[in-house]
């Protein structure tokens, strides 16, 4: 159901060039999200294990 709403500022119809400009945007987005989520797993993993070793 949600995949077939659109949300715009105008009364034009959205034609399929722009939904798929907007697909190629989310792909980006989520791209870049899991991107930043697995250095900042690698990150918090390198430091637990620098303060493990600075502490023990």
């Amino acid at each position: 159901m949600a995949e077939q709403q659109t949300v715009t500022f105008s009364d034009k119809p959205v034609g399929a060039k722009q939904k798929e400009k907007d697909f190629e945007e989310h792909e980006r987005t989520f791209a870049l999200f899991m991107s930043m989520s697995k250095w900042g797993t690698i990150l918090v993993a390198i430091l637990l294990i620098v303060l493990y070793l600075l502490l023990v």
